[in-house]
C-alpha cells in the first residue's frame, strides 16, 4: 500500500513523458520538467501558454510574408549589385562603413510596406531574403564588371593565340573565367561582411 502511494505522488512532464517533476504551469495547471518551463513577470509558465500569449501581438497577415521576402530581396540585390560594382576594390572598408546603414534603410522599408504589422517569423524571412537577394545581386554586379576588368589583359591574351599559341595557353590559364570570377568577389570577406551587418540590422528593426 505504501509503495503504492509513493508512486501515484510522482508526476512527469506533460511534454517529456520520462521526466519527472513538481513544478506546474501557473496558467493551464500542468505538470512541466525545467526545459518546458519559462520565467514570465507572472511566474513559471510551459511554452505553449507563453506562445499563446505572444501570439496576441502578432497581426500580420498571410500576404505579408511575401512583401517582407520581396522588399528585403529587391532591395538588397540592388545594394548587392552596386556594391560589387563600384566598391570591389574597398570592398572591406566600405562594408564596414555602409553595411549597418543599408540593412536600416531596408528594415524600414518592409516595416511601412506591412503598415508595421508583427510576424512571428518575419525577422527569419527578411534574413532569407537580405542573404540571397545581396549575393544574387553581388554575383550579377561582379559578372557585369568582368569585361571592363580584364579588357586590356583579354585582348593581348588574345593577340598571342595566332602569334604564340604556346604563351596563350599558359597566359589564359592564369586569368579566371567570368563565373569565377563572379563567384569570388561574391564571397569575398568584404561582401560577406555586408551582408552580415546589413542583416543585423535588419533583425534589429524586425525581431519579435
Amino acid at each position: 500500500m505504501t509503495e503504492q502511494m509513493i508512486e501515484d505522488e510522482i508526476h512527469y512532464c506533460a511534454i517529456h513523458p520520462d521526466v519527472e517533476t513538481e513544478l506546474r504551469c501557473n496558467k493551464c495547471d500542468r505538470y512541466m520538467c525545467a526545459r518546458c518551463a519559462v520565467q514570465t513577470p507572472v511566474g513559471y509558465r510551459c511554452r505553449e501558454c507563453v506562445r499563446q500569449h505572444d501570439d496576441k501581438f502578432f497581426n500580420a497577415t498571410p500576404a505579408d510574408s511575401w512583401v517582407v521576402f520581396g522588399v528585403t530581396f529587391g532591395m538588397m540585390a540592388v545594394f548587392g549589385l552596386i556594391f560589387n560594382t563600384l566598391f570591389s576594390g574597398l570592398a572591406l572598408f566600405m562594408a564596414i562603413i555602409l553595411g549597418f546603414p543599408a540593412g536600416a534603410v531596408v528594415g524600414e522599408l518592409v516595416m511601412k510596406a506591412i503598415n508595421k504589422r508583427k510576424g512571428r517569423n518575419h525577422w527569419q524571412i527578411a534574413l532569407a531574403g537580405v542573404i540571397i537577394g545581396a549575393l544574387l545581386g553581388g554575383f550579377l554586379g561582379a559578372a557585369l564588371q568582368y569585361p571592363d576588368e580584364f579588357r586590356d589583359v583579354q585582348a593581348q591574351i588574345q593577340a598571342l593565340k595566332e602569334t604564340n599559341p604556346a604563351a596563350y595557353r599558359q597566359y589564359a590559364d592564369l586569368y579566371p573565367s567570368q563565373t569565377n570570377y563572379a563567384l569570388q568577389n561574391t564571397l569575398s570577406l568584404g561582401m560577406i561582411v555586408f551582408v552580415g551587418l546589413s542583416g543585423y540590422a535588419v533583425y534589429l528593426r524586425m525581431k519579435p
